[in-house]
């Protein structure tokens, strides 16, 4: 048992990872241009859903 014991802490270190290339400056996410579009179709979509929404409950009245 010492032996094993012996063995486990003589073993070498892991190997150093390799660093990969540099992560890209600047515009990183091409959403971030579009935002403004996205969140107005957003808005507009969810007038028509509760707009909608409200029209079948005053029509089940």
């Amino acid at each position: 048992m010492f032996m094993a014991l012996l063995m486990q802490g003589s073993a070498s270190a892991p190997p150093v990872p390799k660093m990969g290339p540099a992560p890209p400056v600047g515009d990183q996410v091409p959403i971030d241009g579009s935002i403004w579009i996205l969140i107005i179709a957003a808005i507009i979509i969810g007038v028509y859903h509760f707009h909608t929404l409200k029209k079948k409950m005053q029509k089940a009245d």
